[in-house]
């Protein structure tokens, strides 16, 4: 099987949690009652950014890591008062109490961007 490219996991990843019923905070992942599982879990119904990518890449973990440092680049870009340390940029952005399902969304848009001008 052919790894997918940063992009794809992106756009994959972004549709995954299109339906505000399916994004999640403070947590990579939930099943139908709230419980946390891991991300790859088959019971997963709500993802974070970071989990519905980690979903999408798979055991591909090497095409995971450009993904998170798009989705980082971005979410550092549009709402650096929500960042926190310099590790968990993504998290501290979709956890944050204002974050919402559509400020997610605007991370994952930017990060498609800036990965498909990464891979011109």
């Amino acid at each position: 099987m052919t790894e997918r490219s940063t992009v794809e996991i992106l756009r994959a990843a972004r549709e995954r949690i299109s339906d505000p019923g399916r994004w999640t905070k403070n947590e990579l992942a939930r099943e139908r009652n709230g419980v946390s599982v891991p991300s790859w879990d088959d019971a997963a119904c709500q993802w974070c950014a970071i989990g519905a990518a980690w979903c999408e890449a798979g055991a591909a973990l090497g095409a995971l890591h450009p993904a998170i440092d798009a989705l980082a680049n971005a979410a550092q870009e549009l709402f650096p008062e929500r960042i926190v340390g310099i590790a968990w940029r993504v998290s501290t952005v979709n956890d944050h109490p204002e974050t919402t399902h559509a400020d997610v969304l605007r991370v994952y848009d930017r990060a498609i961007s800036l990965a498909e001008e990464a891979s011109c």
